[in-house]
Protein backbone atom coordinates (compact mmCIF):
# COMPACT_ATOMS: atom_id res chain seq x y z
CA UNK A 1 0.00 0.00 0.00
CA UNK A 2 1.22 3.42 -0.50
CA UNK A 3 -0.13 7.27 -1.06
CA UNK A 4 -2.41 7.72 -4.01
CA UNK A 5 -0.68 9.27 -7.08
CA UNK A 6 -1.73 11.36 -9.67
CA UNK A 7 -3.00 8.36 -12.54
CA UNK A 8 -3.20 5.88 -10.12
CA UNK A 9 -6.19 3.83 -11.83
CA UNK A 10 -9.21 3.94 -9.27
CA UNK A 11 -10.00 0.50 -9.10
CA UNK A 12 -6.34 0.23 -7.44
CA UNK A 13 -7.74 2.51 -4.21
CA UNK A 14 -7.73 0.56 -0.67
CA UNK A 15 -10.98 2.15 0.86
CA UNK A 16 -10.25 0.69 4.05
CA UNK A 17 -7.10 2.15 4.42
CA UNK A 18 -8.50 5.43 3.34
CA UNK A 19 -11.11 5.97 6.02
CA UNK A 20 -8.46 4.87 8.41
CA UNK A 21 -6.51 7.65 7.47
CA UNK A 22 -8.37 10.08 6.22
CA UNK A 23 -5.81 10.04 2.68
CA UNK A 24 -6.20 8.16 -0.56
CA UNK A 25 -4.04 4.74 -0.53
CA UNK A 26 -3.56 2.72 -3.51
CA UNK A 27 -2.81 -0.72 -3.60
CA UNK A 28 0.45 -1.62 -5.83
CA UNK A 29 1.01 -4.75 -7.56
CA UNK A 30 4.51 -6.90 -8.06
CA UNK A 31 4.60 -8.93 -11.18
CA UNK A 32 4.76 -12.43 -9.56
CA UNK A 33 7.46 -14.90 -11.55
CA UNK A 34 8.56 -18.32 -10.67
CA UNK A 35 12.22 -18.88 -10.18
CA UNK A 36 13.26 -22.09 -12.40
CA UNK A 37 16.60 -23.65 -11.56
CA UNK A 38 18.86 -26.04 -14.03
CA UNK A 39 21.34 -29.07 -12.97
CA UNK A 40 23.51 -29.71 -15.53
CA UNK A 41 25.34 -32.80 -15.40
CA UNK A 42 28.36 -34.30 -17.69
CA UNK A 43 27.04 -38.13 -17.93
CA UNK A 44 30.49 -38.98 -19.64
CA UNK A 45 32.32 -39.36 -15.94
CA UNK A 46 31.26 -41.99 -13.73
CA UNK A 47 30.22 -39.84 -10.56
CA UNK A 48 28.02 -37.31 -12.54
CA UNK A 49 26.57 -40.35 -13.84
CA UNK A 50 25.59 -41.83 -11.07
CA UNK A 51 24.17 -38.55 -9.65
CA UNK A 52 22.00 -38.34 -12.94
CA UNK A 53 20.89 -41.95 -11.94
CA UNK A 54 20.10 -40.78 -8.53
CA UNK A 55 18.07 -38.01 -10.12
CA UNK A 56 16.30 -39.88 -12.50
CA UNK A 57 15.47 -42.70 -9.95
CA UNK A 58 14.53 -39.99 -6.82
CA UNK A 59 11.83 -38.85 -9.62
CA UNK A 60 10.25 -42.17 -10.76
CA UNK A 61 12.13 -42.34 -13.91
CA UNK A 62 13.44 -45.55 -12.46
CA UNK A 63 14.46 -47.50 -16.00
CA UNK A 64 15.99 -44.54 -17.56
CA UNK A 65 17.99 -44.24 -13.72
CA UNK A 66 19.02 -48.05 -13.57
CA UNK A 67 20.02 -47.61 -17.19
CA UNK A 68 22.62 -44.96 -15.96
CA UNK A 69 23.91 -47.05 -13.12
CA UNK A 70 25.13 -50.42 -15.77
CA UNK A 71 26.40 -47.85 -17.79
CA UNK A 72 28.60 -46.67 -14.65
CA UNK A 73 29.18 -50.54 -13.79
CA UNK A 74 30.56 -50.98 -17.42
CA UNK A 75 32.67 -48.03 -16.76
CA UNK A 76 34.43 -49.34 -13.34
CA UNK A 77 32.87 -51.94 -11.70
CA UNK A 78 35.40 -51.57 -9.08
CA UNK A 79 34.21 -48.31 -7.75
CA UNK A 80 32.33 -48.75 -4.54
CA UNK A 81 30.19 -45.72 -5.53
CA UNK A 82 28.68 -47.51 -8.46
CA UNK A 83 27.89 -50.73 -5.75
CA UNK A 84 26.08 -48.10 -3.69
CA UNK A 85 23.38 -46.36 -6.31
CA UNK A 86 23.11 -49.78 -7.75
CA UNK A 87 22.00 -50.96 -4.48
CA UNK A 88 19.74 -48.59 -4.28
CA UNK A 89 18.23 -48.46 -7.75
CA UNK A 90 17.51 -51.79 -7.81
CA UNK A 91 15.68 -51.74 -4.55
CA UNK A 92 13.66 -48.58 -5.72
CA UNK A 93 13.00 -50.86 -8.93
CA UNK A 94 11.46 -53.57 -6.74
CA UNK A 95 13.66 -56.54 -8.33
CA UNK A 96 13.74 -58.90 -5.87
CA UNK A 97 14.85 -61.61 -8.22
CA UNK A 98 18.23 -59.21 -8.69
CA UNK A 99 19.41 -58.46 -5.54
CA UNK A 100 20.85 -61.70 -4.79
CA UNK A 101 22.32 -62.17 -8.07
CA UNK A 102 24.38 -58.89 -8.05
CA UNK A 103 25.59 -59.71 -4.01
CA UNK A 104 27.71 -61.99 -5.61
CA UNK A 105 29.17 -59.49 -8.71
CA UNK A 106 29.13 -56.21 -6.67
CA UNK A 107 31.39 -57.31 -2.98
CA UNK A 108 31.33 -53.80 -1.92
CA UNK A 109 27.43 -53.52 -1.29
CA UNK A 110 27.33 -57.69 -1.07
CA UNK A 111 25.67 -57.34 2.69
CA UNK A 112 22.94 -54.84 2.10
CA UNK A 113 22.16 -56.84 -1.19
CA UNK A 114 21.56 -60.07 0.34
CA UNK A 115 20.10 -59.04 3.16
CA UNK A 116 17.06 -57.43 1.09
CA UNK A 117 17.32 -60.44 -1.03
CA UNK A 118 16.07 -62.54 1.55
CA UNK A 119 13.34 -60.44 3.03
CA UNK A 120 11.98 -60.22 -0.47
CA UNK A 121 12.04 -63.66 -1.44
CA UNK A 122 10.20 -63.90 2.30
CA UNK A 123 13.12 -65.48 4.09
CA UNK A 124 13.00 -63.95 6.67
CA UNK A 125 15.03 -65.54 9.12
CA UNK A 126 17.93 -65.81 6.63
CA UNK A 127 17.37 -61.96 6.91
CA UNK A 128 17.64 -61.61 10.34
CA UNK A 129 20.47 -63.96 10.35
CA UNK A 130 22.47 -62.03 8.01
CA UNK A 131 21.51 -58.24 9.32
CA UNK A 132 24.39 -56.22 8.34
CA UNK A 133 23.04 -53.13 10.82
CA UNK A 134 20.18 -51.81 13.08
CA UNK A 135 17.80 -50.73 10.59
CA UNK A 136 17.70 -54.23 8.87
CA UNK A 137 17.04 -56.32 11.79
CA UNK A 138 14.42 -54.11 12.63
CA UNK A 139 12.62 -54.90 9.09
CA UNK A 140 13.61 -58.73 9.37
CA UNK A 141 11.97 -58.67 12.99
CA UNK A 142 9.22 -56.88 11.57
CA UNK A 143 8.68 -60.21 8.94
CA UNK A 144 9.35 -62.67 11.15
CA UNK A 145 5.71 -61.22 13.09
CA UNK A 146 8.20 -59.64 16.23
CA UNK A 147 7.03 -56.49 16.57
CA UNK A 148 7.94 -56.15 20.38
CA UNK A 149 11.52 -57.28 19.58
CA UNK A 150 11.09 -55.00 16.47
CA UNK A 151 9.89 -51.42 18.58
CA UNK A 152 12.69 -51.68 20.95
CA UNK A 153 15.12 -52.44 18.41
CA UNK A 154 13.57 -49.10 16.45
CA UNK A 155 14.19 -47.32 20.09
CA UNK A 156 17.63 -48.49 20.15
CA UNK A 157 18.39 -47.18 16.20
CA UNK A 158 16.91 -44.04 16.62
CA UNK A 159 18.90 -43.19 20.82
CA UNK A 160 21.79 -44.16 18.55
CA UNK A 161 21.60 -41.77 15.96
CA UNK A 162 20.21 -38.95 18.66
CA UNK A 163 23.58 -39.79 20.48
CA UNK A 164 25.66 -39.75 17.49
CA UNK A 165 24.24 -36.13 16.84
CA UNK A 166 24.45 -35.04 20.18
CA UNK A 167 28.38 -36.40 20.01
CA UNK A 168 29.65 -35.10 16.98
CA UNK A 169 31.37 -37.79 15.98
CA UNK A 170 30.01 -37.93 12.73
CA UNK A 171 28.98 -34.96 10.21
CA UNK A 172 26.60 -37.74 8.38
CA UNK A 173 23.47 -38.24 10.69
CA UNK A 174 20.77 -41.06 8.47
CA UNK A 175 17.54 -39.41 10.54
CA UNK A 176 16.16 -41.75 7.80
CA UNK A 177 17.33 -44.75 9.14
CA UNK A 178 15.07 -43.74 12.34
CA UNK A 179 12.23 -42.98 10.06
CA UNK A 180 12.67 -46.24 8.19
CA UNK A 181 12.50 -48.32 11.24
CA UNK A 182 9.78 -46.33 13.00
CA UNK A 183 7.57 -46.41 9.91
CA UNK A 184 8.03 -50.79 9.88
CA UNK A 185 6.57 -50.99 13.46
CA UNK A 186 4.00 -48.77 12.52
CA UNK A 187 4.59 -45.58 14.34
CA UNK A 188 3.77 -42.86 11.82
CA UNK A 189 4.42 -39.56 14.12
CA UNK A 190 7.92 -41.08 15.27
CA UNK A 191 8.57 -41.52 11.61
CA UNK A 192 7.70 -37.94 9.82
CA UNK A 193 9.28 -36.56 13.19
CA UNK A 194 12.53 -38.26 11.87
CA UNK A 195 12.20 -37.37 8.26
CA UNK A 196 11.30 -33.36 8.79
CA UNK A 197 14.54 -33.94 10.58
CA UNK A 198 16.39 -35.61 7.29
CA UNK A 199 14.79 -32.55 5.71
CA UNK A 200 15.92 -29.88 7.69
CA UNK A 201 19.48 -31.19 7.28
CA UNK A 202 19.54 -32.79 4.27
CA UNK A 203 20.78 -35.80 4.97
CA UNK A 204 20.40 -39.52 4.49
CA UNK A 205 20.65 -42.34 2.08
CA UNK A 206 17.00 -43.32 1.73
CA UNK A 207 15.54 -39.97 1.59
CA UNK A 208 16.57 -38.70 -1.45
CA UNK A 209 14.09 -41.07 -2.87
CA UNK A 210 11.57 -40.88 -1.00
CA UNK A 211 9.12 -40.77 -3.32
CA UNK A 212 9.95 -44.41 -4.67
CA UNK A 213 11.84 -46.22 -2.10
CA UNK A 214 9.73 -49.19 -0.80
CA UNK A 215 11.30 -48.48 2.96
CA UNK A 216 8.42 -45.45 3.05
CA UNK A 217 5.51 -47.68 2.12
CA UNK A 218 3.75 -47.63 5.17
CA UNK A 219 3.71 -43.76 4.72
CA UNK A 220 2.20 -43.52 1.54
CA UNK A 221 -1.48 -43.00 2.68
CA UNK A 222 -0.71 -39.95 5.16
CA UNK A 223 -1.38 -36.55 4.00
CA UNK A 224 1.97 -35.66 5.75
CA UNK A 225 3.55 -37.88 2.96
CA UNK A 226 2.55 -36.11 0.17
CA UNK A 227 2.96 -32.63 1.51
CA UNK A 228 6.42 -33.65 2.24
CA UNK A 229 7.13 -34.87 -1.37
CA UNK A 230 5.62 -31.80 -2.86
CA UNK A 231 7.91 -29.55 -0.24
CA UNK A 232 10.96 -31.67 -1.93
CA UNK A 233 9.40 -31.11 -5.91
CA UNK A 234 8.63 -34.90 -5.76
CA UNK A 235 4.77 -34.51 -5.87
CA UNK A 236 3.39 -35.36 -9.27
Amino acid sequence: LREYRRGDPIRHIHWRSWAKTGKPIVMEFEDEFFVRHALVLDPRGIEPRLWLAQLLTATGRIDEGWSEVERAWAGDSLNPRVGFFLFHSLRAARRTEDLSRWASRAPMTAPDLRFFGHLGAHRADSALASAPASIHRVMALVALGRLADARDSAAALAAATEAARESGTTVFINFDDAAIAWAAVGDLDRAFTALERSYAVRSGNDFPLLKVSPMFDNLRGDPRYHDLLRRMHLDP
